[in-house]
């Protein structure tokens, strides 16, 4: 047994021997202590592992990046998931299972036009690797900047026809700079001048445009043309500030009042209770959707409609307050052709998928949050406006974080959903 030492501060000693042997002191108890040699763990009949090889890749060609899980199938794999390292360039992926033939991976979400997968098997020696071949791929970007915004510019509301064509209403510096469109392609273009932001656009049945800005009453322009009102209602306390319509040209509004409102391509109105303050409407398969926030929180309701357009009793499609909490608030939704709808939240992970049965996840979980490059990024701010481009692209706009006027922050992006819209 070694001897219990007392260690002190040391005291300035006037012979060197003294602190010689001190010195020593050490490696004599150690080697009073020791046994003999250790027991080598050096095995010269162990076999390397064979370098793994890959052979294939799926979904062929491209992915979407930190989408799609890609399967990689070749040879020499190992079957637990983290002796295996797949890297796509330099970014490690995700191994979310493995065998000795195949691997299931989900790449980060980093775009690339063109980048090598390569597999490192990690060896029962420690620190011994076994690399692969490479293998040439694309990783798709899930979504992409749209429209040009630049630093000073803030878009207060968007909105797209049957074609695919935007319009936006912007602001730059605070001021509005008028109604704009967006063709596919995100070239801008003026389409009318006003001086008010807008905070709903709808397209109209007579090709005109038609806005909402929270007052108590409706606007319409025309390309190239001046404001006009369209409805002004009563009492003057209404406020107006979603728009939408159904396939019989009605148009639908509402806000934080005690209704929601029908107006006739007539003018004429109906008007069917409900105390809360909507910030989204929209008709899909014979129903109007409304979001809208309660002393209980937000949630989405359903009012089925007759064949007179009129609504039927209110239910609770999606309990928004019980399923992703109390304080999350909503001011956007679309639904895609299967009867999903999107939901635009304020919370990081800004869209909530909700299937017909009433089930729901995130969407696209861990990438609408990402940066698309060093420099720009998408803020946790919440979603204003969902809208359908052509398939299958989905266009998000997301409000500009306060302060944030001449910084570079990607407030409208574009989503490749590979899926059909519902318009």
């Amino acid at each position: 047994m070694i001897p219990m030492l007392r260690l002190s501060a040391p005291t300035p000693s006037r012979r060197p021997w003294k602190r010689a042997a001190a010195a020593l002191l050490p490696l004599m108890l150690v080697a009073a202590c020791d046994t003999g040699p250790a027991e080598s763990v050096y095995d010269p009949d162990r076999q390397p592992l064979p370098d793994p090889v890959i052979t294939a890749v799926a979904p062929t060609g491209s992915a979407l990046a930190g989408v799609d899980q890609v399967v990689l199938t070749g040879q020499n794999f190992r079957t637990a998931p983290s002796d295996n390292l797949v890297y796509f360039g330099d970014d490690r992926a995700q191994v979310l299972s493995a065998s000795a033939t195949e691997l299931v991976v989900l790449p980060k979400p980093v775009p690339a036009e063109s980048v090598d997968i390569r597999v490192a098997v990690v060896g029962v020696e420690v620190g011994s690797e076994n690399y692969s071949n490479s293998f040439s791929y694309r990783l798709n970007p899930a979504f992409t900047a749209f429209g040009s915004i630049g630093q000073v510019e803030d878009p207060t509301a968007i909105v797209t026809d049957d074609a695919g064509l935007m319009f936006m209403s912007l602001l730059s510096g605070g001021i509005s700079v008028g109604l704009k469109t967006l063709s596919t392609d995100g070239v801008r273009s003026d389409f009318a001048a006003t001086t008010f932001p807008w905070r709903a656009l709808a397209p109209g049945p007579d090709g005109l445009l038609y806005a909402a800005r929270g007052i108590r009453a409706l606007f319409r322009f025309a390309q190239g043309g001046s404001q006009q009102t369209f409805v002004a209602l009563t009492p003057s306390s209404l406020r107006l500030s979603v728009l939408t319509f159904d396939p019989d040209g009605n148009a639908w509004t509402a806000g934080d009042n005690a209704e929601i409102i029908r107006i006739a391509p007539d003018k004429t109105d109906a008007r069917f209770a409900f105390v809360a303050n909507v910030t989204a409407l929209k008709v899909h398969d014979g129903a109007l959707f409304a979001v809208a926030g309660t002393a209980e929180g937000f949630a989405v309701w359903r009012f089925p409609m007759d064949a007179n357009s009129d609504l039927g009793t209110p239910t609770k499609y999606f309990d928004i307050a019980a399923e992703l909490g109390a304080e999350v608030t909503s001011e956007a939704l679309a639904f895609d052709a299967d009867g999903t709808m999107y939901l635009g939240t304020d919370r990081s992970e800004p869209v909530e998928l909700v299937y017909p049965g009433g089930s729901h996840e995130t969407y696209y979980p861990g990438v609408l949050v990402q940066p698309l490059d060093g420099t720009t990024r998408i803020p946790p701010t919440p979603v204003l406006d969902l809208a359908w481009g052509q398939d299958p692209y989905l266009y998000m706009l997301r409000e500009r974080p306060s302060g944030d006027i001449g910084k570079k922050a990607h407030v409208l992006v574009r989503i490749d959903t590979r899926k059909n819209g519902a318009r």
